[in-house]
């Protein structure tokens, strides 16, 4: 049982803390930002993941790819803030996680091998580093997306965002994530975990400079906070998800 965000899960990589990752669960954000896929580009990726399922073991290492894969090979979700932020578009969603929990090296190898050598290297460590902790990754749902933006919505009353507007939207995608999955959420960010311990009543814990957000009970949470609010509907915000990609 446990939620790992990005910063964690890079400490443990990094060996720069001793925390215990092995069989805990990252949400498809934090692969994302771990995994470097995400873009300063609004509507692009560093690379793209295809289905796993359309480039299985033994077919995947046989395969000859000779140009990297294309957007078109991932899903993609479209994010929407109206007036308040630009759009933006976060890509393999689904796909990354197919990936990561179907083990599937050789086909994250193929989808990067079109990068600098230098940082494919470092991303070949990481996803075995992932791998060989068996960790498994959670996609962002629609009910996750819901949940995130009226946690944003009460969010950005009370605080500001950080300077890209995504890292704040990333942070709550992974707050909305883990009150979904009903788990304790590893951050070491304070202010996500003031805001969880007052707006949604969550149990927090503090050990060595990680703090541990126990979302298991999820009626404490509810009554705290109406997880079903459509008040960001106001802002004009809406998402869209493109689950079907081809090859």
């Amino acid at each position: 049982m446990g939620i790992l965000d990005t910063q964690i899960i890079s400490y443990k990589y990094k060996e720069t803390k001793d925390i215990d990752v092995f069989q805990k669960s990252i949400p498809s954000i934090v692969a994302i930002e771990f995994l470097q896929m995400q873009s300063s580009k609004l509507h692009a990726a560093n690379y793209y993941i295809p289905k796993s399922s359309r480039y299985p073991f033994g077919y995947i290492e046989m395969v000859k790819i000779d140009h990297a894969f294309r957007q078109h090979s991932s899903d993609f979700l479209i994010f929407d803030f109206g007036q308040t932020h630009k759009s933006f578009k976060m890509f393999s969603n689904l796909n990354i996680s197919e990936l990561i929990n179907s083990r599937n090296v050789i086909l994250f190898d193929k989808a990067i091998s079109f990068i600098k050598k230098d940082l494919q290297k470092e991303l070949k460590k990481k996803i075995r580093f992932i791998v060989d902790n068996e960790i498994n990754c959670e996609p962002i749902t629609e009910n996750d997306i819901e949940m995130g933006y009226a946690l944003l919505d009460r969010f950005l009353s009370i605080n500001d965002s950080k300077k890209d507007f995504r890292n704040t939207w990333n942070d709550i995608l992974i707050l909305s994530k883990s009150i979904g999955l009903k788990d304790i959420l590893y951050t070491e960010d304070k202010l996500l975990k003031s805001f969880a311990s007052i707006v949604c009543n969550a149990n927090t814990n503090e050990r060595e400079g990680i703090f541990s957000i126990d979302f298991t009970d999820r009626n404490t949470t509810e009554k705290k906070f109406n997880l079903e609010s459509k008040g960001y509907i106001n802002n004009g915000w809406k998402y869209k998800m493109i689950k079907n990609s081809t090859p």
